[in-house]
């Protein structure tokens, strides 16, 4: 008795994979930049609350964090999983330059190589203000 032998076009299987390829990628730049939930709003407020605009990277606040006695900004950054120095720059370098609630993460000019990025909370509230113009 011989046994069937299931043959597979190789033109279909890289279709397939291309496929799958194409779908992750959508999903991807679907979702794109800027927060991924209300726990990264209140992160940005929690380190407005907690540094104001001074500049930080992302170790030195994990390290401030751990010190501080107000728990605030332990527990918003606990919130957003974030783990490890490294998960904390990338969740600030999505969130670079997008407004929420008033508050903008901003990233200090510098090579793009450095090990660590120094960051700030740019307040973009009185930009939302209308101005009057000395004219009117």
């Amino acid at each position: 008795m011989r046994r069937a032998v299931a043959v597979i076009d190789p033109l279909t299987a890289i279709h397939a994979e291309l496929d799958a390829i194409r779908q992750r990628l959508a999903a991807l730049e679907a979702r794109g930049r800027g927060p991924r939930d209300r726990h990264d709003g209140e992160l940005v407020a929690a380190i407005a609350a907690a540094i104001g605009s001074r500049q930080f990277t992302a170790r030195k606040l994990l390290q401030f964090a751990a010190v501080d006695p107000d728990p605030t900004l332990r527990r918003a950054i606990a919130r957003c999983e974030i783990d490890s120095p490294r998960s904390f720059g990338r969740l600030l370098a999505r969130l670079d330059r997008c407004h929420i609630d008033g508050r903008e993460i901003r990233r200090l000019e510098g090579p793009r190589r450095r090990a660590e990025h120094e960051w700030f909370v740019f307040s973009c509230a009185l930009a939302a203000l209308p101005v009057d113009s000395p004219t009117s």
